[in-house]
């Protein structure tokens, strides 16, 4: 393992720099990739100084390289894009999620200003549900599509879900997982209603998740069995398909329940086997080693990076440091992570029991 992983970091200033109200920090924003550019959408922003918050009706890009009659370089930049009259970046505590090999992004739900105006953090004012869904088209560079379409009313809004590609059907679905409605993180302090609404509804997110088929642009409501995870929120997610494609395992780790903000976090794993639908925990975890708010990648077909989050605030450490690594295939953390070691996915046998398969 690197003994300081900045050394090989390469920061860069973004759109002028710190001084530029174009590029404020981001809490809870969301990125939208392919192998040739990507776009930082959503999210509470701290702005730099006094500057204002951006404008809600443009996003800020990064383009791997530049062509056509107008780009003087062939090389890397950031620019700004406006976008369409019913598309706005004032949405923050969304679901994002990428499908590279279809040029598209998707957006999920999340929370508003009631007016959807501007609104900076602290203080939070996002303090609506979202019932939109935005995708972007990211096929011709510099002639990216944005749209935003109202979810169905069985399709219910929420905060910090997660919201999975799978590679299947014509091209590709969505899995929405958990997120809860009114997160304690979001508020100064719940009241009865929203508490009761919470615990009534939330947990409904992971017995029945939301499933859209891109190419039909429709959604679907999938009961789950199983082990089925509590209601929860700020946790993040992986997927990892069997060699033959004969089934494709979500696998969701950490997060909070959204009842308490001061709460510990999980740090068990599930995951969610489809086309069965069926959730099966395969690790159990300690309080002091859980996290929400942190972010998980694949960086091989057996390996999942939790990065940063943190534990119940800021005075409790993440046990096992900023990054920790999952292997997919042997449900355990590892106590360091090698590049050089690595294998292909295997479907677990504790999952081939529940799902069966060889």
């Amino acid at each position: 393992m690197c003994s300081n992983f900045s050394n090989v970091l390469n920061p860069m200033s973004i759109a002028g720099g710190a001084g530029s109200n174009i590029d404020p920090t981001y809490i809870d924003g969301a990125m939208f990739a392919n192998d040739d550019e990507f776009y930082l959408y959503g999210g509470a922003a701290i702005p730099p100084s006094n500057d204002e918050v951006p404008s809600g009706n443009t996003v800020l890009g990064y383009e791997a390289y530049q062509y056509g009659a107008t780009i003087q370089d062939w090389e890397p930049m950031w620019w700004t894009e406006d976008l369409p009259d019913n598309v706005t970046t004032y949405i923050t505590n969304g679901a994002g999620a990428s499908a590279p090999s279809e040029n598209l992004g998707f957006y999920f739900s999340g929370m508003h200003a009631p007016d959807w105006g501007s609104f900076t953090y602290p203080p939070y004012l996002a303090n609506t549900t979202a019932d939109t869904f935005t995708t972007v088209n990211m096929s011709v560079m510099r002639s990216e599509t944005w749209d935003t379409d109202t979810l169905p009313s069985y399709i219910k809004g929420r905060a910090n879900a997660e919201i999975v590609w799978v590679p299947v059907s014509e091209a590709g679905v969505l899995v929405a997982i958990g997120g809860v409605v009114d997160p304690a993180g979001l508020f100064e302090s719940l009241n009865s209603s929203q508490e009761a609404l919470n615990k009534d509804l939330s947990p409904t997110f992971m017995e029945m998740v939301s499933v859209y088929d891109v190419n039909t642009k429709t959604w679907y409501l999938q009961n789950t069995t199983g082990d089925t995870p509590p209601q929860l929120t700020e946790f993040c997610s992986v997927l990892a398909s069997a060699a033959d494609g004969s089934s494709h395992n979500i696998y969701i780790y950490g997060g909070y329940n959204g009842l308490n903000a001061n709460s510990n976090s999980s740090d068990d794993v599930y995951i969610l086997s489809l086309p069965s639908f069926t959730w099966v925990k395969v690790y159990n975890g300690t309080n002091t080693h859980g996290r929400s708010g942190h972010r998980c990648i694949k960086v091989y077909p057996d390996q999942m990076l939790a990065i940063g989050g943190y534990r119940i605030d800021s005075t409790h450490c993440l046990e096992g440091g900023i990054i920790v690594d999952f292997n997919l295939n042997n449900l355990s953390f590892q106590d360091a992570y090698d590049p050089s070691q690595w294998s292909d996915y295997k479907v677990p046998d504790l999952l081939s029991a529940q799902i069966g398969g060889e």
